[in-house]
């Protein structure tokens, strides 16, 4: 049996120690992972996937009961969107997660609502569901170990590289970016370090702040030796959840066009027509990093007229960094949101977006 969190008031110790019997902290951490709210037929599936020798009707009732026993518990909150039923985690629950009672993320059910996390998080979880993988927020700083362990590694197989193999094991160990910042001041600006942990870091980090992440495998990836250094060849794929108008995202793409042609030492030139017609960035001398952009919605033909509107708004400036065109994740959500008489049962049938442009992985290198 797992540890019980922290700080748990005593009153309440023989709940969590009935939850972690049951294993139902299982189910709860994936609904935790994706944003902390499930309906009740996305519940049902979460458990089928766990659980696929059982028989629907026994699910449904197995389901419905556990649904209630953590009600009873205080672990959840059910609500009502139309005639759907869905609920979404309390304190109690989240302590599970963050391992300490005193210390749970804050939660505004009423914001969640109106700012859109409410949808993102059933999106979240019906992409899990449909296709076994949960687009999360970490992928972000994962993402920039990932490079690092991938340096670290050329370094202790090729001598002649001139990277410092205990500065790269410390930033692989160290969680807190403060310091990983402080590891690589005196570094020059266009060490390839540098330009992850503060260039690419910092497009990170605004990304995240507008709950925008990226997919777990890059678009591109390669690194090439110069000399003693490396160079840098990557595209992660932007992923952004559709709750905008055409116009924020042609600002989006203006303002990642700037943000990645300031990169330190980074040559966009071409990368764009590289990939398309070579299916490469550019010359291996130099570092080209760029990206790709998915747009994630529930309303198939809104996101068609979107990309539509970005791939036509998309320059010929050769410089662009965007080394594709822009494309869509379609998340089937409306059955969980519409009034059942009102349902467009055509969504139910439409073809879930599978990912064909991936043609490096990091793990892979």
């Amino acid at each position: 049996m797992n540890d019980l969190p922290l700080n748990i008031p005593e009153g309440l110790k023989y709940k969590y120690v009935y939850i972690l019997e049951k294993k139902y902290d299982n189910l709860l951490q994936l609904i935790y992972d994706v944003g902390l709210y499930c309906t009740f037929r996305q519940f049902y599936a979460l458990y089928q996937k766990l659980n696929p020798t059982l028989t629907e009707n026994y699910i449904k009732k197995k389901c419905t009961n556990i649904i209630k026993k953590l009600e009873d518990l205080g672990f959840i909150e059910i609500n009502n969107i139309n005639r759907n039923k869905y609920f979404y985690l309390k304190k109690p629950a989240l302590a599970l997660f963050t391992g300490d009672y005193q210390k749970t993320p804050r939660f505004n059910h009423r914001q969640n609502i109106k700012n859109d996390k409410f949808l993102i998080s059933l999106m979240k979880l019906e992409y899990y569901i449909t296709n076994d993988y949960i687009i999360n927020n970490s992928n972000l700083i994962n993402h920039l170990y990932s490079l690092t362990k991938k340096i670290h590694t050329a370094t202790l197989k090729y001598s002649n590289l001139s990277y410092n193999i205990k500065d790269l094991e410390y930033i692989i160990q160290e969680t807190d970016y403060e310091k990983i910042k402080e590891t690589l001041e005196g570094y020059s600006p266009d060490n390839i370090l540098k330009i992850i942990w503060i260039d690419i870091y910092n497009i990170y980090k605004r990304l995240l702040l507008k709950n925008q992440t990226i997919s777990t495998n890059p678009t591109y990836f390669k690194l090439f030796i110069v000399g003693n250094s490396l160079r840098l060849h990557y595209a992660p794929n932007i992923l952004i959840f559709d709750f905008h108008d055409a116009k924020y995202y042609e600002k989006k793409l203006n303002n990642l066009f700037h943000e990645f042609f300031s990169i330190t030492s980074n040559i966009t030139k071409d990368i764009q027509s590289n990939y398309k017609e070579k299916s490469i960035l550019g010359n291996k001398q130099y570092n080209h990093i760029g990206y790709t952009l998915s747009l994630i919605g529930y309303n198939k033909e809104g996101l068609s007229k979107k990309i539509l509107h970005l791939n036509k708004f998309i320059s010929s400036n050769p410089h662009t960094p965007i080394i594709n065109d822009v494309d869509y994740i379609y998340i089937d959500i409306a059955k969980y949101i519409d009034h059942s008489s009102q349902y467009n049962s055509a969504l139910v049938n439409a073809d879930n977006y599978v990912d064909t442009h991936i043609n490096a992985l990091l793990n892979n290198q």
